[in-house]
């Protein structure tokens, strides 16, 4: 066992997030966490870690056990390149280098020395480390990094491709437990069918945070946080969903089971004290009894408790019809997304026509694109990072509102119609909103779809998009990712288009709510353009498919 962490009590302020729960993680198990937006998984995260030891519990690990995560501030010495900040990271590397490539000129007759060089040949093929560099600049290209930024410093990278250097450091680094945080936002279906093969093949221990369903496809277990225990699951993602909905049918049945065994206990306990009342004899026979229903009735209060009930789509269709019942009063409440409505301008209208475009900045950075838009159809833009996807989205809705393009159109055309109304969301929160509070956001954004919009009109948002009432006055800058990526769920639909443009909408966002989109999508009667990385999501949205390539 590599690590087994005892939860008895954990709070944040308040609040309960964990409470009289066990998770145990092996050798070389690749494990998936998940759970709804703020329940705590980052919590347990750094539990683990050691780095949060404000709680009531234990957490024993195996001696000499080696932790790395994806969590830990990306810090690299000055100057240092980006190939080397990888190498640096790497369990041993540097020490093993320099004892194979100096001993031999000095170590002559030393037996310590020469069983120390002994050790560090075996060392070095176990770590893989003969080859390790050429690897880790395959790794480093696969997620778009050129040869020139390789070789280059490692400050000079962007915020995300620092994320990028730091995961390749970490799947080279032979740690014996790696916990990963959402690894795969942001990254393109090439970058993420490679993450998903290491996965497969790594042997270090993998503990996951991640509701991107092609890694959960490919871990062993399963781990869920929810109603404040942790739930173990094993299987890939195809096996939690069918273990959950079991697991839930069966706690819908004991649910209402307890509530029936506790009406029932408080009427015969209501009968036992009438009949304590009018007895007149001493000692009063009736009193034991009382007592005894009053003791049962505390302990099914105390126990009793509205489970959290959520069970994927196609599991709910293989319900029994009580079975249904019971699931539309009791499951876990959603996102309503209840503005996806219309969106049509007439079944055959174009909305968007574009003929041979070619656009980029200082050069082109993809030409000859040419494809319609009509009412209600989907459409997929495909293309590695960088291949200009969110250029031309930019470009597009930059049109439609009459700004002045950033990029420039070296030859053919954007074609809008009039009434085109887009609806967009983006992969980063629009920064003018991070420091209003909740409250002031939604205000914003209505206020600039020109809807009508008071106290009232903000707190049943809220509800609907699962924000408490004491977040209405959080600055949006302290909301967590889930969070955020739920105001701009509320900003795609204020101004009621009949276009919607979507770039990479699952990111940060929990299971129940990734499908609430795809079922809202589906209902949505206007067009939709979307980029996405998540196959799931492609898969239940269709459409025709447009390579942007370069």
């Amino acid at each position: 066992m590599l690590l087994t962490a005892t939860i008895e009590e954990k709070r944040a302020g308040a609040k309960l997030l964990i409470m009289q729960s066990e998770c145990k993680l092996q050798d070389n198990e690749k494990v998936g966490f998940v759970g709804r937006n703020g329940v705590g998984k980052t919590t347990l995260a750094r539990i683990m870690l050691g780095e949060d030891v404000d709680y009531l519990g234990s957490v024993d690990r195996r001696k000499g056990l080696m932790i790395l995560t994806t969590e830990q501030e990306q810090i690299a010495q000055p100057n240092i390149s980006v190939i080397d900040y990888v190498l640096d990271g790497l369990r041993q590397y540097r020490e093993l280098t320099h004892m194979i490539e100096t001993y031999p000129d000095t170590m002559g007759e030393d037996m310590e020395k020469i069983d120390q060089y002994s050790d560090a040949l075996e060392a070095y093929a176990d770590y893989g480390y003969y080859h390790v560099r050429d690897q880790v600049v395959e790794s480093l290209k696969a997620y778009q990094l050129t040869a020139e930024q390789i070789d280059d410093k490692f400050e000079l990278l962007s915020g995300g491709q620092k994320r990028f250097a730091q995961l390749v450091q970490i799947e080279y680094s032979n740690a014996d437990l790696l916990l990963l945080d959402e690894p795969t936002n942001h990254m393109d279906y090439v970058a993420k069918a490679k993450f998903v093969e290491w996965l497969k093949n790594t042997a270090s221990a993998v503990l996951v945070i991640t509701h991107d369903r092609d890694v959960l496809a490919a871990v062993d277990r399963l781990i869920e946080l929810k109603d404040k225990k942790i739930i173990s699951y094993p299987g890939d993602y195809a096996a939690y969903l069918r273990q959950n909905a079991s697991a839930n049918v069966s706690a819908m049945h004991q649910y209402e089971i307890d509530i029936k065994t506790l009406e029932n206990r408080r009427e015969a306990l209501r009968a036992a004290q009438v009949k304590k009342g009018q007895s007149a004899q001493s000692p009063n026979p009736f009193v034991p009894l009382v007592r005894r229903l009053e003791k049962e009735v505390a302990e099914i209060e105390d126990r009793l408790s509205k489970p959290t009930i959520w069970i994927d789509q196609a599991s709910t269709q293989q319900l029994k019809r009580g079975q249904s019942e019971q699931y539309e009063k009791y499951k876990a409440r959603n996102i309503s997304m209840r503005e996806a409505g219309q969106g049509t301008t007439g079944h055959a209208t174009q909305l968007v026509r574009i003929d041979d475009l070619s656009i980029g900045y200082s050069q082109p950075v993809f030409s000859g694109v040419s494809f319609d838009v009509r009412a209600g159809e989907r459409v997929q833009i495909v293309g590695r990072n960088g291949a200009g996807k969110t250029t031309f989205v930019d470009a597009l809705c930059t049109s439609v509102a009459g700004g002045k393009l950033k990029s420039t159109v070296y030859s053919g055309q954007i074609d809008c119609a009039p009434s085109l109304r887009i609806g967009r969301y983006e992969q980063e929160l629009d920064r003018s909103l991070l420091d209003k509070t909740l409250a002031e956001a939604i205000t914003n954004i209505y206020r600039q779809a020109d809807r009508q919009v008071n106290e009232e009109v903000v707190y049943q948002i809220l509800s609907e998009y699962l924000f408490d009432r004491h977040d209405i006055s959080v600055p949006v800058s302290q909301l967590s990712g889930g969070q955020k990526a739920r105001i701009q769920l509320i900003a795609l639909f204020a101004s009621r288009p009949n276009l919607l443009v979507l770039d990479e909408p699952t990111n940060h966002l929990d299971l129940p709510s990734i499908e609430e989109i795809e079922t809202a999508l589906k209902r949505y009667d206007g067009a939709v353009l979307y980029i996405s990385h998540d196959s799931y999501f492609a898969t239940a949205l269709g459409g025709e498919i447009i390579s942007i390539d370069g």
